[in-house]
């Protein structure tokens, strides 16, 4: 089966999220899982775009969590968001 490719957008405001993913500091992307991302798998390719930047990346794993909770048994927090010190 052939590989998807799928654009994840950044507001401007959200610029600083953008950079960590495409600097490697962010290691782990969270979206809602609606119809437009609920097919992601392993493998995919992602292309994130803020403004006129872009960049893609490769999938590596893409998992659904029933809540925050169970997402951040699996996750540290500074892997989801570099910028928070805690998870409150």
């Amino acid at each position: 089966m052939k590989n998807k490719l799928y654009t994840l957008r950044f507001k401007a405001v959200n610029r600083d999220i953008f950079d960590a993913i495409r600097g490697g500091k962010k290691k782990v992307e969270t979206r809602a899982a609606t119809a437009k991302y609920r097919n992601i798998k392993a493998g995919d390719l992602v292309i994130l775009v803020c403004s006129k930047n872009k960049f893609t990346k490769l999938i590596a794993k893409a998992k659904i969590f029933k809540t925050i909770e169970a997402l951040l048994k699996k996750y540290k927090v500074k892997e989801i968001n570099p910028n928070v010190k805690s998870e409150s």
